[in-house]
C-alpha cells in the first residue's frame, strides 16, 4: 500500500479514537487537546474538568464545568456526568441543558417556523441534575475560588471561568475565541437586531458586539493564559490577541 495512503488511514483511525495530546500548563493544570479540548485541575488528590475530557476511558472528575450549551462541545462532559461527575452549567442556558429533549420533541413542526434562526446543535440527551451559575458567582472547590464571568456572544448566555493556580491566572473561555484574534465561526452569531427591526432570520453576525464586549471583560481580568474549548492555548493574551 502506498505510504501516503497508509499514513492517511492511520490519522483517520486516530481521529475516530478521539486521539488527543496533553499539554502541561502547570503542575496542577493539564490542557488536553482534542476536537473539543479538556482542562483538568488537580487539587488534594481530586480532579475538576472544564469542558470534559476527550480521552478514551478518562477518569471521572468530581465536577465538570460547562461554558455553553452546544451539542458538539458538551459530548465529552456529558459522558463524565453520566458516570457520576457533578455538572455546573450557565444559568441562562439551563433549559438547553436540562430540557433539550423538549426541543427535539417539538422540532418536527417547529423547524418550519424557526424565525429566530438559532442553532440546532442542542444536546440529544438532557442532563438530569446540574448546578446553575451566572456572572458574579464563585465556585469553591478544594481551596480554589473559581470566578464566573458572563461572556455572551458565541451563544446568548455563555459564561467563562477564571481562577488562579500554581501562580497563574487562567481563563477558560469556551468558544469565545479560537487562537490569537480568531473566531471559530461567524455563523453562530446569528440573532435578532431589535434596533433595526431585524429578526433572527436576518440578523447575520448580530452578536458580534457581544463577542467584543465579552473579550473586553476577559482582557480586564488580566489572565496569564486563555484555554478555549477549541483551538490552542493562548499566551500571553494581550489586548491585540483577545480583541
Amino acid at each position: 500500500m502506498n505510504k501516503a495512503i497508509s499514513t492517511l488511514l492511520i490519522l483517520i483511525a486516530l481521529s475516530f479514537q478521539g486521539f488527543s495530546d496533553i499539554e502541561s500548563i502547570s503542575p496542577n493544570i493539564s490542557f488536553i487537546h482534542g476536537a473539543v479540548n479538556g482542562v483538568l485541575l488537580e487539587q488534594n488528590g481530586k480532579t475538576l474538568a472544564v469542558y470534559g475530557d476527550p480521552r478514551e476511558n478518562s477518569p471521572v472528575p468530581e465536577k465538570v464545568l460547562f461554558t455553553h450549551c452546544r451539542r458538539d462541545v458538551v459530548w465529552d462532559g456529558q459522558s463524565l456526568v453520566k458516570k457520576g461527575a457533578e455538572a455546573v452549567i450557565p444559568a441562562g442556558e439551563r433549559e438547553s441543558f436540562t430540557e433539550s429533549n423538549l426541543y427535539w420533541q417539538n422540532q418536527f413542526t417547529a423547524r418550519y417556523h424557526d424565525y429566530a434562526q438559532q442553532t440546532t446543535k442542542f444536546p440529544v440527551e438532557s442532563l438530569q441534575t446540574a448546578t446553575a451559575v451566572k456572572g458574579g458567582d464563585t465556585i469553591a472547590w478544594q481551596g480554589l475560588n473559581i470566578q464566573v464571568l458572563d461572556t455572551p456572544g458565541y451563544t446568548r448566555n455563555a459564561i467563562s471561568y477564571l481562577f488562579e493556580i500554581d501562580g497563574q491566572r487562567i481563563a477558560c473561555v469556551g468558544d469565545l475565541i479560537y487562537g490569537d484574534g480568531k473566531l471559530l465561526d461567524i455563523y453562530s452569531l446569528q440573532d435578532a437586531i431589535p434596533n433595526s427591526n431585524a429578526g433572527g432570520y436576518h440578523g447575520y453576525m448580530a452578536r458580534a458586539a457581544e463577542v467584543i464586549a465579552s473579550l473586553d471583560r476577559i482582557a480586564s481580568a488580566s489572565p496569564d493564559i486563555l484555554l478555549p474549548a477549541r483551538g490552542p492555548a493562548i499566551r500571553p493574551p494581550d489586548r491585540e490577541s483577545v480583541v
